[in-house]
């Protein structure tokens, strides 16, 4: 027992020395995810818009770490100082957790999106819809991209001097260009290009980034002249304009791709200057992914010399700078078709066509999936215009809709606000009839003249009609004649002894009417002593017309209207109202 203790010991001492190195590591790790005092005291101390842009340059900043797990950990510190200080903040820390840390939740869109609606923030919405885009472009789902970057652009006026304008036009051309749908990414590309070449604005990554893209695609097409055009005016504009911070990451790149478009011409010389030339740019000023392109050059470029050990050798580093899982499908079939070129070369035959294989398997795969997304982009974009141009026919008809409602409303209320006062105007006249106060007044109560002719005095021919009519008033109110449908002209004047000439012509000039006419007043006047005694409550208005001597309801209604300015059912109902 005695001789064990000691490996015992040691036993121990190692378990004890194994958690010390690792509480050490864990403290250590933990120590670089945080932010330094200074910056999270400053976080709890701002407030509003200065803590918003705070947490905005932070973001920018933590986008540089390149280990994932420190990304994350810096990430969500901020993202629980937004959670509980600053809603518009919170959607910026939504956003970039989705998009640039290991947390993949699908739901950080809908929950930014909704949280964006709830506190009306414009701003925040158009993030979430460019964010979702870029997302969606980058997992390689190029109609979903285009779905929501259509959505973006139609939140968003089409403004070339807007730089959220601008994020939709170039966000659109990527997508194109991604998806390989070449000359529909020329047009948004070019359209950049025209407003930096408008504006003379050379000191910025996007038109460099624009020239280069479209120098791939003349090189995709086979257009190597265009290519090289388009790559040595990106070059030229940038060393003559270019002074920001990445200039030597830009030019670098863009050497790189020079070096592929003279490789393409047999070149190899003017090629390998091109590749030399990235080699002398300061290793820490060129990212990782242009280093990489550069290696991949190189091993092209070796192949191309001849060198298949060399060429290999780049491969080789070329691969060391990513991750297998990085390795996207259409660099894996470069990198097939590459290495069966070379063993070609190099008479290793099982090998070229073990990897030939692979090569065009996954090429024949790229190429469904590529066909597949462009189609499901064109129907996405099409799908979208005829939902645009659908929703604007819809919004003009409902406007039209809107101003006919409108006009018809108007001309209601008009009918209604007419049909009121012909209404009241209509009440007026039977007030005014029932008062008295017809649109004529008939001549009553004349002085009686003694006509006999031992009556010396003179009397003048309107003296004369005067007491004619005062006559023919006394003998229909005391005899009523008028109540006889037959009653005429010639038996009225055999009631008074005189001649149908002279008492017409009284009722002429005296009464300013004609006998039919005179007779009719006294019958309507008739009536409406029967409607206003309740006549009409037991009988018809045809009753009515025969009592007061009228031969038809008709030529009743029509004398009606004419004396009183109104029908008589219009008379009837009004006088039962106001009893």
């Amino acid at each position: 027992m005695l001789k064990r203790r000691p490996i015992l010991t040691y036993k121990y001492l190692l378990i004890v020395y194994l958690l010390l190195f690792a509480y050490i590591s864990v403290n250590q790790s933990f120590a670089q995810y945080k932010l330094d005092a200074a910056t999270e005291r400053q976080l709890q101390e701002l407030n509003g818009q200065q803590f918003r842009e705070k947490v905005a340059k932070l973001y920018d900043s933590i986008k540089l770490v390149k280990n994932p797990a420190e990304r994350t950990a810096l990430a969500s510190i901020i993202f629980r100082q937004t959670q509980q200080k600053d809603e518009r903040a919170h959607i910026n820390s939504l956003m970039f957790r989705k998009m640039h840390t290991l947390d993949d939740s699908a739901d950080l869109f809908k929950e930014a999106e909704a949280l964006a609606k709830r506190i009306n923030d414009f701003d925040g919405i158009c993030l979430v819809a460019y964010s979702r885009a870029n997302y969606f472009l980058a997992q390689k789902r190029y109609d979903s991209a285009m779905y929501y970057l259509l959505r973006y652009r139609d939140l968003t006026p089409p403004d070339s001097s807007s730089e959220g304008y601008r994020n939709i036009i170039n966000l659109m051309g990527d997508i194109y260009y991604y998806a390989g749908l070449y000359e529909e990414a020329k047009r948004p590309y070019k359209q950049l290009l025209e407003y930096y070449q408008k504006e003379n604005n050379w000191n910025h990554y996007r038109p460099y980034v624009l020239m280069n893209n479209m120098g791939q695609i003349a090189l995709n097409q086979k257009d190597t002249d265009g290519a090289k055009r388009w790559f040595l005016r990106s070059l030229n504009l940038a060393t003559t304009h270019l002074k920001a911070d990445y200039q030597h990451n830009t030019k670098a790149y863009i050497h790189a791709r020079l070096a592929e478009a003279y490789m393409h011409q047999d070149s190899l010389d003017q090629a390998a200057n091109f590749l030399a030339a990235v080699a002398a740019f300061p290793s820490d000023k060129v990212d990782a992914a242009v280093w990489q392109e550069y290696l991949w050059q190189h091993a092209n470029l070796y192949f191309l010399q001849k060198d298949y050990t060399a060429a290999r050798e780049k491969l080789i580093s070329w691969r060391k700078f990513k991750w297998a899982s990085e390795i996207n499908s259409v660099e894996l079939s470069k990198e097939y078709e590459l290495l069966s070129s070379i063993y070609e070369a190099e008479q290793q035959y099982d090998s070229s066509l073990y990897y030939n294989k692979l090569y065009l398997e996954l090429e024949r795969e790229i190429t469904t999936n590529e066909y597949l997304a462009q189609s499901m982009i064109i129907l996405s974009d099409r799908n979208h215009e005829l939902t645009r141009l659908e929703l604007i026919k819809t919004q003009k008809y409902n406007r039209t809709l809107i101003i006919s409602l409108i006009i018809v409303g108007l001309l209601l209320v008009s009918i209604v606000v007419l049909a009121y006062r012909l209404h009241r105007s209509k009440v007026a006249l039977i007030n005014q009839y029932l008062a008295g106060e017809s649109k004529r007044t008939l001549v009553r109560n004349l002085p009686k003249h003694d006509i006999s002719p031992n009556n010396p005095e003179v009397i003048s021919q309107s003296e004369r009609e005067k007491d004619l009519i005062t006559q023919l008033e006394e003998y229909m109110d005391s005899e009523r004649p008028f109540l006889n449908h037959k009653y005429g002209l010639l038996d009225a004047t055999e009631a008074l002894k005189t001649n149908r000439t002279y008492l017409s012509q009284a009722i002429n000039n005296q009464l300013g009417t004609t006998f039919p006419l005179y007779i009719n007043e006294l019958r309507i006047k008739e009536a409406v002593k029967l409607i206003t005694s309740g006549y009409v409550d037991g009988h018809t208005q045809e009753a009515l017309a025969r009592e007061c001597g009228f031969t038809s309801r008709s030529t009743f209604i029509a004398a009606f209207k004419k004396v009183t300015g109104v029908v008589p059912s219009f008379f009837i109902a009004n006088h039962k109202k106001s009893r």
